[in-house]
Parts: C-alpha cells; sequence; structure tokens
C-alpha cells in the first residue's frame, strides 16, 4: 500500500510514501544539509535550488537537470545548501534493483557515475513522479517507478543483450489492459499478472510498453478509465445511473473526487462541465428530481 506523512520542521515539509520497490521522500522548501548512509540505492532528483555534495571523495554542486544516484553502502554529505529548495529522494531496494538489471539482461551489478546522469529527459521523468505522490493508487506509483528503473539501468549500465519486446506481444498486452478493465472497471488490473501470462519480465515489459505507446501500462489504463467515463456521461442520467457519483462507481473510481482530478487532468474541465456539454440531461432535472431517481433506483 502507498502511504503518506507530512511533518514540518519550519517551512520545510517532508512525505514519505511507500511502493513494493522502496520508499519515496518528497522535501519542500529544503535547507537541512544531510549526512546518509546509504542502505538503499537512492535517486536524488533536485527540482529547485541547489546543494554542495561530498560523495566517493568528490566536491560538486547538485542543481536540476541531473540524476544523482548513491549506491548501497557509500556515505554522502551535503557541505552547504545555496538557497531552499525542493527535491525528491527515492530509495530503492537493492535486491530489486539488481533483480531488474537481471531482468534487462544486464552486466555485473549496477554501479553509477558519482557525479550523476546528466540526461535532461531522464530527469524530467523523475521529476515527474512528484505529482504521482499523495492521492494515488500503489499500482500507478510502481508501475512508473518500475519503468524509471529499467529506463535508468538501459541507459547507464553495460548491456548483455539488447533484446526487445516484439510489437506484436505489446499490443496483444495492450489489448489485455483494455479488455481486463471493461470486463470489471471496478477491478485493479495487475500488470504483473499480464506479464506471467504472455511470458515477458515485469520490469522488461513496463519499460517496452512505455517507449511503444508513449505511456505506462497504469497510465494507459487510466485513459480507457476516462474514456469510458465520457461515454457513460454522454448517455446522461438514468435509472442506475442517476449522479455523477454513481458514474464514478460503475467506471471503477474511487469516488467523485477521483472522477473530478482525472478530468481536471486529462480534459481540463470538471466532470459536470463536462457532462452538460454532452447531455443537457444532466443539466435538466433539478436536485429534487435526481433525489426521486435515486429514491426509485434504491427501492
Amino acid at each position: 500500500m502507498t502511504t503518506s506523512e507530512v511533518s514540518a520542521r519550519g517551512s520545510e515539509e517532508l512525505r514519505w510514501s511507500s511502493f513494493s520497490g522502496g520508499l519515496v521522500l518528497d522535501c519542500t522548501h529544503a535547507g537541512r544539509p544531510w549526512r546518509l548512509v546509504h542502505s538503499h540505492y537512492t535517486v536524488c532528483v533536485v527540482h529547485r535550488g541547489r546543494a554542495d555534495w561530498e560523495y566517493r571523495g568528490l566536491h560538486f554542486s547538485c542543481d536540476p537537470g541531473t540524476v544523482y544516484v548513491c549506491e548501497p553502502g557509500e556515505v554522502h554529505v551535503t557541505r552547504r545548501v545555496h538557497v531552499p529548495g525542493d527535491y525528491t529522494v527515492f530509495f530503492l531496494d537493492p535486491l530489486a534493483v539488481e533483480r531488474a538489471a537481471a531482468e534487462l539482461e544486464l552486466l555485473g551489478l549496477p554501479h553509477f557515475a558519482g557525479k550523476g546522469v546528466s540526461r535532461p529527459d531522464l530527469w524530467r521523468r523523475f521529476a515527474s513522479v512528484k505529482g504521482l505522490l499523495g492521492p494515488t493508487s500503489p499500482e500507478s506509483l510502481d508501475q512508473e517507478l518500475t519503468g524509471l528503473i529499467a529506463t535508468l539501468l538501459l541507459e547507464t549500465q553495460p548491456k548483455a543483450s539488447a533484446s526487445l519486446v516484439k510489437s506484436s506481444a505489446l499490443y496483444g498486452v495492450r489489448d489485455l489492459l483494455r479488455e481486463r478493465y471493461l470486463a470489471d472497471p471496478n477491478q485493479v488490473v495487475r500488470l504483473a499478472t499480464i506479464a506471467e501470462e504472455v511470458g515477458i519480465s515485469y520490469h522488461r515489459l513496463v519499460h517496452s510498453f512505455s517507449r511503444k505507446f508513449g505511456v505506462a501500462p497504469y497510465e494507459y489504463v487510466s485513459l480507457i478509465r476516462a474514456q469510458h467515463a465520457l461515454s457513460e456521461l454522454r448517455r446522461g442520467p438514468r435509472e442506475g445511473c442517476p449522479s455523477l457519483t454513481a458514474v464514478a462507481q460503475q467506471c471503477g473510481y474511487s469516488d467523485s473526487a477521483h472522477l473530478s482530478r482525472s478530468f481536471r487532468r486529462y480534459w481540463g474541465q470538471t466532470p459536470l462541465s463536462v457532462a452538460r456539454e454532452l447531455n443537457p440531461a444532466w443539466s435538466g432535472p433539478g436536485r429534487a428530481a435526481r433525489k426521486a431517481i435515486r429514491k426509485a433506483t434504491l427501492g
């Protein structure tokens, strides 16, 4: 399960989240120096500001645009924080990282340059995870970070094989994701189960799917859910589905707030405004009429 905790130290805010492969610490208005022994692979992404580090006997500045990776057993010391800033730190379970490297057919244990990976595109992808923290599903966070770990490893580690998942297999997985969702919109579509069924490792599947279609598998299901909600809204209020809350439930959203966040993200509008444009009936019945519909539906 994903958990979050916010604690304040002055203006500094720390928020912890967990996923199957480790922990995430998101820090806003940061100003403290850190001295850490890393028991995990630790990925630091600076969103705003700059800090001076000492790591492996080297002194350098950590700036936005570079992904910094500290390895298990190593120590890093923050010597100076120039301005309060924002950053996100991913503590990745060593066994999970090493297992991912093996699944991706990479050579040896993962080893990263001390001064970081200067890849703006990779930095932007890690930085985008900040938006997933908080009210999100464990599956969403887990798949996003799984894809990022795979990308990080494939871009930085020596390869034993550069084999890719065939397009036909990826199209098959895409169809399975859609079929599983439509069969029961309220179930959690488990990519790990699908990966096992089609005989592709989880990490390779997330990476290959994201590369092929431009979105992670969980995001693909989220888009299908949002499209399905549009179709339900187009049908208008009716017996068994008299309200936006009922639409949210039928489409697999946890509640109406979840539906609202989805619509604002994908369509830039509230569900009610979209509903009224798609079907005037959402504007027609007043509150009393909608209550009557719900009362008749419930018995």
